[in-house]
Formats: structure tokens, sequence, C-alpha cells
């Protein structure tokens, strides 16, 4: 199911955290994006399929209903790799964090929107960001709680 975070970057972490916990524990029915998922799929199969290429392919409706990135990962539940695939342009994947406290980022892109360049460029600011503004941020979150140093990826992110 698909959970849509609007601006999260204008919130913090808190909040974004706040957020996606709710999205995993809370009845279905309390979310409202599930619930207009699960209204689509109580349709018979015309009308669902007319409804996901009304909602893919009719203007700015894709961005609408499946935003304009997904973040996934199975990191939760032990190593392993994510073959994930998304409605929309952009789906960012990773795993868990190995003993040299790197993480295995994957990001897999629609090569109609951008090329390889920009996805390079982002994964690179993404490893910036990541080592600076939010660490610093999960560091005056837990002050207290033991800092792993961040190591630099190279290539491997």
């Amino acid at each position: 199911m698909f959970e849509r975070v609007c601006a999260a970057d204008e919130m913090a972490l808190s909040d974004v955290d706040a957020l996606i916990r709710r999205a995993k524990t809370a009845p279905l029915h309390e979310i409202p994006s599930f619930r207009k998922t699960l209204s689509v799929t109580r349709l018979p199969l015309p009308l669902r399929r007319l409804a996901w290429a009304i909602g893919l392919n009719f203007g700015r409706q894709r961005a609408n209903f499946c935003g304009s990135f997904g973040v996934t990962s199975v990191a939760a539940y032990g190593p392993g790799e994510l073959h994930a695939l998304s409605p929309g342009p952009f789906l960012l994947s990773y795993g868990v964090i190995k003993p040299d406290n790197t993480v295995d980022v994957v990001l897999r892109w629609d090569h109609l929107v951008c090329d390889a360049a920009l996805i390079a460029q982002t994964l690179t600011r993404l490893e910036r960001v990541l080592a600076g503004e939010i660490a610093a941020e999960l560091a005056a979150i837990r002050p207290h709680a033991d800092a792993r140093p961040v190591r630099a990826a190279g290539n491997r992110l």
C-alpha cells in the first residue's frame, strides 16, 4: 500500500517517522490513501483498468495518484535485495546497515523522465545530505545514542 507524505522535505524527521509508523500500525480504514486504493480494487476489472489508465496517463494524474517518487525497503526484516516496481517515475530502495556502516541504495527511474547523469548527481547529493543534515538532526533527536561514524560509500551508494 502506498502512503503519501506531502512536503516531506519541509517536515522534521520525527514527523515523517510518525506518519509512516501510523500507516504501518493503524487499521486500513483510518488511512485515507489506503481507503482510496481499496475502493479502486473493489471495482470490476474493466473499471479498475480504466481507473489505472486514467490515473497513469492523463495530465498530472500520475503524480496526483502515485506521487513523484517512492521509498521502500525490507531492511526491517533483515538483509536482502528488493527489486520493487512502482507506478511512479522514481523508486528508491535500501538495505540494512552493514557492519562497516554502509548501506546499499538502489534508485530505479524512468529513462523517459531523466538520464543517468542526473541520477548519479542525485545519489551523490543524497550521500552528502545523509552524512550532514540528516545525521545532525538524528543526533539532536537522540543526543545520548551511540553515534556510529558516517563513512562515505563512494561508488557503492
